[in-house]
C-alpha cells in the first residue's frame, strides 16, 4: 500500500493499528497502541525491541531508520 504523507499514514493506523514495511532488505513494524483517549506508537525492526514514542508528533519529528528521518521516507515505503 502506497501512502503519500504522514497525515494519511496516521489515518490508516487509526483503522489498522499495525503496519509493516521493508527498507534495505530489513522488515519493520509500526504499531499504534491506544489507552483510552491517549495513543502511543512503536517503530522498529521485526523481532527487535522497538522504539516507543508517546505521541504521533514525537514519532514524526524524531524517528529515524538507518540515519533517515522516518517522516521523509513515508512516500517511498510500501506498507503492508
Amino acid at each position: 500500500m502506497h501512502i503519500i504523507d504522514k497525515d494519511r499514514l496516521y489515518e490508516v493506523l487509526l483503522v489498522r493499528r499495525q503496519l509493516e514495511f521493508s527498507f534495505n532488505g530489513k522488515n519493520y513494524t509500526l504499531i499504534m497502541d491506544s489507552e483510552g483517549a491517549k495513543s502511543s506508537f512503536t517503530l522498529g525492526r521485526v523481532y527487535d525491541i522497538p522504539e516507543k514514542f508517546a505521541e504521533w508528533g514525537e514519532l514524526t519529528n524524531h524517528a529515524k531508520i538507518e540515519n533517515h528521518f522516518f517522516r521523509e521516507m513515508i512516500p517511498t515505503l510500501d506498507f503492508q
